[in-house]
């Protein structure tokens, strides 16, 4: 609408002749202002005293995440409590799980109880891996920035790491060069006034609480707690017209407890970014408690931790390809997929040597399900799987397909002697269908050798896996490894040159399921 008075070729249109543009403008005067979509709080959490309709509209939405229809107000969180209910923020932490799941690990290895809660909070070593920037996988202060300034910060003490979990979000970063400065020279310290001294001197004269906020309006002003509150939450919602009525309720205040309206004026301005951005310190202590734990966990039990926080991230592969990576920068072990050891997560175990590493879990293959993780889980636990027919016969079941055993494959997860397979002859001639005619085994020139009838041999290069080989008239070769006709028998995949199909053919074998790949030299073909 404001468009239509300023802009007189748009007004022009809206009245012409051309229906479609005027139409559409039309019907955009009419759209102006309305609700465009809804949307739900992740978090958000309405209170009311007495039944929530007697206070707002409400509906129902279809929540995603337990395909449950759930209860919200059509009234947005910035009026809602201006109708008499309280909106509360319940955040959930993954952090906190990835510390239970490190405990469960180190009791279910060592018997060990840890009662999180009674761990060090000034423990050297532990603060050692926050001055060297070591970081990686700590609640809060994992990122880069953060660790370059934890560097140059040296914290050695829990406050420290109350203000930089504070200092560091927009806004109050500015500060933390300050920050810094004041805690390695003191003496660089200053403050707008004596009276700020006893407020900001833990803080190095850096405003960074919300409470120091009120705390500076109390001394200041002369603020009630309650009327400190109120102006907290005036700045933060940065209405000007309600910061320009608490800035004369500031100034007016300082005055009378002695200070120029100018100087007022200038504490006032220093305090309004801070408001607007500055964490309060009661919320800042809780995320550092919860780091210098985490942290803690890190230094004094790695292989846990971090089993722990990789089952945090399975469904983000770049970050557990991170974490991998700083597993073996710093010496712990990292142990392959395997069917006969791993379960569906990361898991805590040993290596030959006996060192304790971490067995990556079958979750993190791509395409391998939970389904037929348990499965192969619960035939395992009668016994482990002796070689690939083994496995193939134990786990026939809906769960897992031919598909999953490819991608175990691929993922290394199965650990058997890859030239350990039986060859069926299938065909007229020479030798009877099914008849089994050699089985392949290395030899110690390299090669695997399957002897019959009609002489051959196969180049040992790698696995055996799925596929069909055709040898015109003289029937086909299938390597025994599914026993289950309903997955085609998993025979081997064989590509013929034409010219060289019929006497001393050439062929390439590709077995996709074991990432065989090699030749096979056929002679001495009956006519």
């Amino acid at each position: 609408k404001i468009c239509l008075k300023y802009v007189p070729e748009l007004a022009e249109a809206r009245n012409g002749e051309d229906r479609n543009l005027a139409d559409t403008l039309k019907y955009a005067e009419m759209l102006e202002g309305t609700v465009r979509q809804t949307g739900v709080h992740a978090c958000g959490v309405i209170i009311g005293a007495e039944d929530l309709t007697n206070f707002a509209p409400v509906c129902t939405i279809l929540d995603k995440d337990s395909s449950e229809d759930v209860l919200v107000t059509q009234y947005d969180g910035h009026v809602i409590e201006s109708v008499g209910l309280i909106k509360m923020d319940f955040l959930g932490l993954k952090n906190l799980t990835i510390i239970k799941n490190t405990l469960q690990h180190i009791k279910k290895r060592t018997g060990e109880e840890i009662d999180i809660d009674k761990i060090p909070l000034d423990d050297e070593l532990t603060y050692n891996l926050f001055c060297d920037g070591n970081t990686v996988g700590t609640f809060q202060f994992e990122s880069a920035g953060m660790q370059k300034y934890l560097r140059e910060l040296k914290p050695h003490v829990f406050e420290d790491l109350i203000a930089m979990n504070a200092l560091y979000r927009p806004g109050p970063m500015d500060s933390i060069p300050r920050y810094i400065r004041g805690k390695q020279h003191p003496e660089t310290v200053k403050y707008l006034s004596p009276l700020l001294a006893p407020i900001l001197d833990v803080t190095y004269g850096c405003m960074v609480y919300q409470e120091q906020v009120m705390q500076v309006a109390q001394r200041i002003a002369g603020y009630s707690l309650g009327g400190a509150d109120m102006l907290r939450r005036a700045m933060g919602k940065k209405k000007a017209e309600v910061m320009a009525a608490e800035k004369t309720k500031f100034v007016e205040g300082a005055v009378k407890n002695g200070f120029e309206a100018a100087h007022a004026d200038d504490i006032f301005e220093i305090m309004v970014p801070f408001a607007g951005y500055g964490f309060n310190k009661s919320h800042a202590a809780a995320y550092a408690k919860v780091a210098v734990e985490t942290a803690w966990l890190k230094l004094h039990h790695p292989v846990p931790f971090m089993a722990a926080m990789m089952n945090s991230v399975m469904d983000n592969m770049p970050k557990v390809a991170g974490y991998i990576q700083y597993c073996r920068q710093n010496g712990i072990p990292m142990l392959p997929p395997s069917v006969n050891h791993s379960g569906w997560k990361f898991s805590v175990d040993r290596d030959p040597q006996g060192t304790p590493g971490i067995r990556f879990g079958l979750g993190g293959i791509k395409g391998v399900g939970q389904g037929a993780v348990k499965q192969i889980e619960k035939e395992r636990s009668h016994g482990a799987f002796a070689d690939m027919v083994d496995f193939i016969e134990r786990t026939s079941s809906d769960q897992l397909n031919k598909r999953m055993v490819e991608c175990l494959s691929r993922g290394e997860a199965l650990p058997f002697d890859p030239m350990n397979a039986t060859i069926y002859y299938v065909g007229p001639s020479p030798a009877r269908p099914g008849q089994v005619i050699g089985s392949a085994g290395p030899t110690t020139s390299g090669r695997m050798d399957a002897y019959a009838p009609t002489m051959m041999s196969v180049g040992a290069r790698g696995m055996i896996g799925k596929g069909a080989a055709a040898f015109g008239d003289h029937g086909q070769i299938f390597f025994k490894l599914f026993q289950r006709a309903e997955i085609d028998r998993a025979a081997a995949g064989i590509a013929a040159h034409e010219r060289n199909a019929e006497k001393s053919g050439y062929f390439d074998l590709f077995f996709h399921p074991f990432k065989f790949c090699g030749n096979l030299f056929c002679s001495g073909f009956a006519e």
